[in-house]
């Protein structure tokens, strides 16, 4: 009998084990699913980004192409930009004195060179303008007498 009862115990101790053993697996394999779950979503979300850049990049390349086989198109963008980047507003001296005092040797340089970068960028816009317009029509840089 006593052995029986110690069989009994030991398969009651086995069972009790063999149990929590299926409760912890059970909450780990929960914890693991929702963890996928999130993972799955925030890839969803990744991939919808990335689905709309991708769609935004499709439309920008196929302006670009049009623009590439139309010179009509193209020139048309060409003055549009050109007419934005004149459009941009200056700056008054004094807010251009606030500003260098405010700023170090090293930031006024970076300021410079970009500054420069735009004024190469507004050369090269007149330069083609001027280029079209020599083209185009050039009686209309003709100085004509008094």
């Amino acid at each position: 009998m006593l052995l029986h009862r110690a069989r009994f115990v030991s398969v009651i101790y086995s069972h009790s084990f063999v149990t929590f053993q299926l409760a912890e697996l059970k909450q780990s394999h929960a914890t693991t699913k929702r963890e996928l779950m999130e993972q799955i979503r925030d890839l969803s979300s990744a991939k919808s980004a990335t689905e709309r850049e991708l769609e935004t990049l499709r439309g920008d390349y196929d302006r670009l192409e049009s623009c590439l086989s139309d010179p009509a198109e193209y020139k048309r963008r060409f003055l549009k930009k050109g007419m934005e980047i004149a459009a941009q507003p200056t700056r008054s001296p004094e807010s251009l004195a606030a500003e260098m005092s405010a700023k170090s040797r090293d930031d006024l340089m970076k300021e410079i060179d970009k500054l420069e970068g735009d004024c190469g960028a507004l050369r090269r816009y007149i330069d083609q303008l001027l280029a079209q317009v020599i083209t185009e029509c050039p009686s209309i840089l003709e100085v004509k007498g008094p």
